[in-house]
């Protein structure tokens, strides 16, 4: 169901209303699948995050969208703990990419939760 929606966000390039909801029944979906403990699940999900934080930022919000790449990292994070290499290289190649304020973020929203 979360590819189902991620493909009506691929179709309605340019209706960005139309994208979000696409964007939020995937994530919606995806979130749900990765909680089952799934890793493919959980890297769609990943995914996820980090393209509608792309949307965000396209869209002038770029607030938003550090939030949900935050939000991305943060995701990466557990499965590179869990011994996934593909998040940790990841991971490991995004401290050069990312706004150091996604990082900041990232780690404002982990000590929120504990």
């Amino acid at each position: 169901m979360a590819c189902h929606a991620w493909e009506t966000v691929n179709q309605n390039e340019h209706d960005p209303a139309l994208r979000v909801i696409g964007f939020v029944e995937a994530l919606t979906f995806a979130r749900m699948a990765a909680l089952q403990g799934e890793q493919r699940d959980a890297e769609v999900f990943v995914f996820l995050l980090s393209q509608f934080a792309a949307f965000q930022n396209e869209q002038g919000r770029s607030d938003i969208g550090t939030r949900f790449e935050a939000a991305a990292l943060n995701a990466a994070n557990i499965l590179a703990d869990e011994g996934n290499e593909a998040m940790a290289d990841m991971i490991a190649r995004s401290g050069d990419t990312l706004d150091p304020a996604i990082f900041a973020e990232a780690r404002r929203q982990r000590e929120a939760v504990r």
